[in-house]
């Protein structure tokens, strides 16, 4: 929590109280749109179609950590659409085993 309000005084000094307000704001609404695509995703898809989302974000963020640490220049960008075709790809063996 104290990093958190020291990485707020360290914004508002640079950008005033009322862009550290504008930036939360922008936040709160991402947030809370990618949440409800979340919810009502949810109910939508099977267990196995989020492990397969929860694995591929895994994948992506340990690459977002190599690109970081720079020990490997991952293009994670270009692989996001690995996302959309996870779910895909376990609905498509699911279907083919019954």
């Amino acid at each position: 929590m104290e990093e958190r309000s020291g990485a707020a005084m360290a914004f508002a000094a640079s950008f005033g109280t009322l862009g550290v307000a504008s930036s939360a704001l922008s936040v709160g609404i991402y947030q809370g749109f990618f949440t409800l695509i979340g919810v009502g995703l949810g109910s939508a898809i099977s267990d196995a179609q989020i492990d397969a989302l929860t694995a591929t974000g895994g994948m992506l963020l340990i690459g977002v950590g190599l690109r970081l640490l720079n020990i490997k220049q991952i293009r994670v960008a270009d692989l996001l659409p690995a996302l959309l075709f996870a779910p895909l790809i376990v609905l498509v063996m699911a279907s083919l085993r019954s």
